[in-house]
């Protein structure tokens, strides 16, 4: 049968059907060949080319199973992290968002045969936390970076606690030892202690004798002090005064002439 001309309007009509999403039965997942009825999909599978990747596939099936799987479990756990990763959603929204990419990885070339198995493996392995209902599958998603930052935070907080009441502890200590040496330098009241036990009856005698002498000294000294002082002041002002020559003249003659 001959292939339309690019171009033509059969050709757009073909281009157009291509574009929507057709029925995960009738696509070939070894040879990423979509086929839009089950004609086409029976005429796929007697071709050549399929043939030829059944063989290879049929060399080491399980290596291939995995890949795939291990492809879609990516693109679905991408999905979870991205965009579902604080709510709680039923695992068949999910699935339908991840086949609506034609690129995607058909779950019947994967290792899971239904959504359910799938989801129960991802429970099992603890990626996400799972719940039957009457709807379906519910799904969360584990973030354990999420998880491991805020062990982080609390190892942290625990870390400045444990420093704070350190310095707590350190600066309960200053203020009591400066108590302490504050009491101890404070003057306590002592009662006076006798070397020798007296009676309360006997009374205490002082001696003065020397005391009267030290003052007769002190008098004695402070008379003379006085003395020598009056005679000094008198000493100064006659050194003060000066004798002048009298400038009279006298019209005695000397006795000897005169006899």
């Amino acid at each position: 049968m001959p292939r339309s001309e690019v171009g033509t309007l059969k050709w757009v009509s073909k281009q157009i059907k291509a574009k929507g999403l057709q029925k995960l039965r009738w696509y070939c997942q070894l040879c990423e060949k979509q086929c839009r009825d089950e004609n086409g999909f029976k005429c796929h599978r007697m071709s050549e080319g399929h043939l030829r990747q059944m063989e290879v596939f049929s060399g080491n099936p399980r290596k291939i199973m995995n890949d795939y799987s291990r492809q879609f479990e990516s693109a679905f756990m991408q999905l979870m992290k991205t965009r579902y990763s604080r709510t709680r959603i039923l695992a068949n929204t999910v699935y339908n968002e991840v086949i609506h990419d034609r690129q995607h990885i058909h779950m019947n070339a994967t290792i899971w045969t239904t959504l359910s198995d799938f989801v129960k493996y991802l429970e099992g392995t603890k990626k996400c936390k799972a719940e039957y209902t009457e709807r379906g599958w519910y799904i969360e998603y584990i973030d354990y970076e999420k998880l491991e930052r805020e062990k982080e935070e609390n190892r942290k907080k625990k870390s400045r606690q444990l420093q704070d009441d350190k310095e707590r502890a350190k600066l309960e200590m200053l203020i009591i030892n400066s108590k302490n040496e504050k009491e101890d330098i404070t003057l306590k009241p002592t009662a006076m202690l006798r070397s020798n036990k007296v009676d309360n009856q006997d009374k205490i005698t002082f001696e003065i004798n020397n005391l009267n002498n030290n003052i007769a000294v002190i008098q004695s000294n402070s008379i003379l002090s006085d003395i020598f002082n009056q005679e000094y002041d008198s000493s100064e002002e006659s050194s003060k005064t000066i004798i002048q020559p009298s400038r009279k003249r006298s019209n005695s003659f000397p006795r000897y002439l005169l006899d």
